[in-house]
């Protein structure tokens, strides 16, 4: 366990170990048990975090949403509308081993959530925020002139995020694929953020 006494962190870095024990042996071979080996804690220290499995794995989730969200966040804006939104849509791609980590953790939970409605609402919640973060920069791009006025900002929003998610999980299963991925976002972009006037 961290040296600290603080419970928020602890639960933090419960949590983070979690993240790890997840992109290793993925959710079915995840338990407290093992959460607590991997932590350097006990059982009991676990439950005091997290009441039941789920509520842990639905923290692991969170987690995984904070991560990209800051990732996103860290994108420089400095550039062409088309250059930042790609900079933006490589930030959420398997590209190294921490989003590889991620990407798995969240192709996991993404199949656990059809039918389970915790685990729905919280990557609810996580796809809510991108779309509105995406949607309102290309509003802005819309208003400079950057992007053209009779594209649906929002809708193109939607596109731009399921290429992604598509583009993501391809990679994940497939790794030899980088190039071809990339490419194939490079075209997506580019049709739905055309020039204006063009």
């Amino acid at each position: 366990m961290p040296p600290t006494y603080n419970p928020s962190e602890r639960r933090r870095h419960v949590g983070n170990m979690l993240l790890e024990l997840i992109a290793d042996e993925g959710l079915a071979g995840t338990n407290i048990r093992a959460v607590a080996e991997r932590a350097g804690c006990s059982v009991g220290a676990i439950q005091k975090y997290f009441r039941t499995k789920d509520e842990m794995l639905e923290f692991a989730l969170q987690l995984v949403g904070e991560r990209v969200e800051a990732r996103l966040q860290s994108v420089d804006r400095t550039g062409t509308l088309v250059d930042v939104v790609r900079s933006w849509l490589l930030a959420t791609l398997p590209l190294d081993a921490d989003r590889r980590a991620e990407a798995r953790i969240w192709a996991e939970f993404s199949v656990r959530a059809i039918g389970h409605r915790p685990y729905s609402e919280a990557a609810i919640a996580v796809d809510n925020d991108i779309r509105a973060a995406l949607t309102e920069y290309l509003e802005e791009g819309r208003r400079q002139g950057a992007v053209s006025a009779d594209i649906e900002t929002s809708t193109v929003a939607d596109a731009l995020i399921a290429t992604s998610d598509g583009l993501a999980l391809t990679m994940l299963y497939d790794e030899g694929r980088e190039v071809e991925a990339l490419a194939a976002l490079d075209v997506v972009i580019n049709r739905l953020l055309p020039l204006p006037g063009t």
